[in-house]
């Protein structure tokens, strides 16, 4: 049986890369390939050896999605203090 949490950090993972738009005309050069094939590769091993790893990793990929850098740096060139 899985256990919760990893059931969770799993959703959290698909959510994430199913918001990742594919461009099927990048066939093998796609970013969204990428993401997918090494997540999904990688996921496993971390859940079993590193739980926080593999948390961190879900969550660096939800902001990468979510463009929380670009949303956090506006464009005007200020940076928040």
């Amino acid at each position: 049986m899985i256990p919760k949490e990893t059931l969770s950090l799993l959703r959290r993972l698909q959510s994430g890369i199913g918001r990742w738009p594919v461009n099927s005309s990048r066939k093998g050069r796609d970013l969204g390939e990428f993401l997918r094939t090494t997540y999904e590769q990688t996921f496993k091993e971390l859940v079993k050896t590193d739980p926080m790893a593999a948390e961190a990793a879900v969550r660096s990929l939800e902001r990468l999605v979510s463009d929380h850098h670009r949303n956090l740096y506006s464009e005007k060139g200020t940076i928040p203090c």
